[in-house]
């Protein structure tokens, strides 16, 4: 699994993790295991909401706890427009006369 979350979603998850136990502690409740999520994220360093949804926060040697977009391919920018060259219309080109059918001479009855 590759490490998807950053020091601060690790700490954030720690003190998520403990206060959800300290709360079913208090109120008697299993809920409180359900600290246990955060907490096995933040130990392990990795959220699989954060890998479905493509989302990284951690960053390579720790320099920075912003979140990694991945760059999508940019547009190319829109052309100005340009002045459109005039359209000579050619004339349509001329048929050739329609010859006669050609009709046989030999008229035999």
């Amino acid at each position: 699994m590759k490490r998807n979350i950053g020091t601060t979603d690790t700490v954030i998850r720690y003190i998520a993790a403990i206060v959800i136990f300290a709360l079913g502690l208090y109120f008697k409740s299993w809920w409180g295991l359900l600290g246990l999520i955060p907490l096995a994220v933040a130990i392990f360093g990795w959220c699989p909401p954060y890998a479905m949804l493509g989302i990284n926060t951690c960053r390579a040697g720790g320099k920075s706890e912003q979140p990694v977009v991945e760059p999508q391919a940019a547009e190319p920018p829109a052309a100005e427009p340009q002045a459109a060259e005039p359209q000579v219309a050619e004339p349509p080109e001329a048929e050739p006369p329609a010859s006669e059918p050609e009709t046989s001479e030999s008229s035999e009855i």
